[in-house]
């Protein structure tokens, strides 16, 4: 009797030890693939939203800010080159207008005072016209 009762101890022992790994078994929890996947997708998102978001908003503010300065260099390049084709239109006209209303009136026999008087010149531009075109 006393070796079936150890028997029977053996036999408890081993069925504890059974349900023992069988509860272990039970309370881990299975591995959640899906589960898992969103917690890493989630981590991710939250670091590019800490991380990357404000780096590219401060890249859009930079790009924002270059095209402004090249709008306005542009202007100020139109305004220059506008201002310019006026300079030159406005210098040359009249100086060669003056030129030629110097030379017919001097081909007509009008003396040189004469024409710095009619065409509100002074006589030294008059004489200088007249020597450049050979007439005096």
């Amino acid at each position: 009797m006393k070796k079936s009762i150890e028997e029977l101890n053996y036999q408890n022992h081993v069925l504890n030890k059974a349900l023992n790994e069988l509860r272990s078994v039970e309370k881990k929890p299975e591995f959640d693939a899906q589960e898992f996947e969103k917690k890493i997708m989630h981590s991710v998102n939250e670091d590019i939203r800490k991380s990357v978001l404000p780096v590219v908003g401060s890249l859009k503010e930079i790009e924002s800010i270059i095209q402004h300065f090249k709008d306005e260099q542009s202007t100020r390049i139109d305004r220059i080159e506008s201002r310019t084709k006026e300079m030159s239109f406005v210098s040359s006209s009249p100086s060669s207008s003056n030129e030629k209303m110097i030379i017919t009136h001097y081909s007509k026999g009008k003396s040189e005072a004469e024409i710095a008087k009619d065409l509100r010149i002074g006589i030294g531009e008059v004489d200088l016209v007249l020597k450049l075109a050979n007439l005096k």
